[in-house]
């Protein structure tokens, strides 16, 4: 009766465990992911100008989910992928501050977004807007 016992305590450990991993979407553990864009830097001629280019983005993570980019402050995804562990997209940049993407997990299971990776491009300028400007009608 006791291997009885033991083995029914076996069996009941062994559908526990069996039932809590089939509770606990892959999604819930530490993804791993990274974002990548080209080129991370814009250039605008004078300070506070817009900076204009196409920017390439891909990324990777280590399982399948379901993804979405996000563009800050923004909450609205600018695309997304479904089932999938890699992507690229292609858009068109205009901004003239430094602006922070952010691929974002989406867990159908509890309706939560979680952002796993992040990167940014970064504007900058090649003249300073200085308080004092210089005449553009001297010779000297």
């Amino acid at each position: 009766m006791i291997s009885n016992r033991g083995q029914l305590a076996k069996t009941i450990l062994a559908l526990f465990l069996g039932l809590a991993a089939a509770l606990l979407d892959p999604v819930h553990a530490e993804t791993t992911a990274q974002l990548d864009l080209s080129p991370e830097r814009c250039v605008a001629l004078n300070e506070g100008q817009t900076c204009y280019q196409t920017v390439l983005i891909s990324w990777q993570a280590d399982h399948p989910a379901d993804y979405c980019l996000v563009r800050e402050p923004q909450e609205a995804p600018l695309v997304c992928w479904e089932n999938r562990s890699h992507g690229k997209a292609k858009m068109e940049f205009a901004s003239s501050e430094t602006v922070t993407f952010r691929l974002r997990l989406t867990d159908k299971v509890s309706q939560r977004d979680i952002d796993v990776a992040e990167s940014a491009v970064i504007v900058t300028w090649v003249y300073s807007d200085t308080k004092r400007r210089r005449n553009s009608w001297r010779l000297f």
